[in-house]
């Protein structure tokens, strides 16, 4: 009996300390907001979830970062309050004064920054198009970054949810 219970703590511990990893960003990182470019966002095949792309995603030609390269991207707020790159390194900037640094790996032309996929509620449509969507999303120190909601115009983007069935 103890030995049961031994395992069920060491198992709930494992799995709140993923929990726990998973959820920090967005606890505790600092909020910016990021462009988003439009794409198709539903995929019917894996369920109900947009597929984002980032303005600061595409790689700029001076680049040129070896595929799986760890790539951080200083981000600078312009005058729309959009954060936007402002210089790509594969080496961990220095701190510095409200600068914000993502962490993203590199592949042919673009960067992944784990950020990709801003799953929904089953039944939920977006009431509006995907244009002029950003991003607000909370990033570490050490460039690790969560998204914590769609915004157009600097408010949150609202769904109209409909009826769902067992069947749809």
């Amino acid at each position: 009996m103890k030995k049961h219970l031994i395992a069920v703590i060491v198992l709930a511990v494992i799995f709140a300390g993923f929990l726990f990893y998973a959820s920090w960003p967005t606890a505790t990182g600092t909020g910016v907001e990021l462009k988003l470019m439009p794409v198709d966002p539903f995929d019917l095949i894996r369920g109900q979830y947009l597929t984002l792309r980032y303005e600061i995603g595409t790689i700029p030609e001076q680049y040129n970062f070896t595929e799986g390269t760890t790539v951080y991207v200083v981000l600078k707020k312009d005058g729309d309050e959009i954060h936007r790159p402002a210089s790509y390194s594969e080496q961990m900037p220095q701190a510095g004064e409200g600068r914000v640094v993502i962490r993203g790996t590199s592949h042919k032309d673009w960067i992944e920054y784990g950020i990709e996929s801003y799953f929904i509620e089953r039944g939920a449509v977006l009431k509006e198009q995907m244009t002029n969507v950003t991003a607000y999303v909370k990033i570490l120190p050490d460039g690790r970054a969560s998204i914590v909601e769609l915004r157009k115009d600097h408010k949150p983007v609202e769904f109209e949810y409909r009826e769902v069935k067992f069947t749809s």
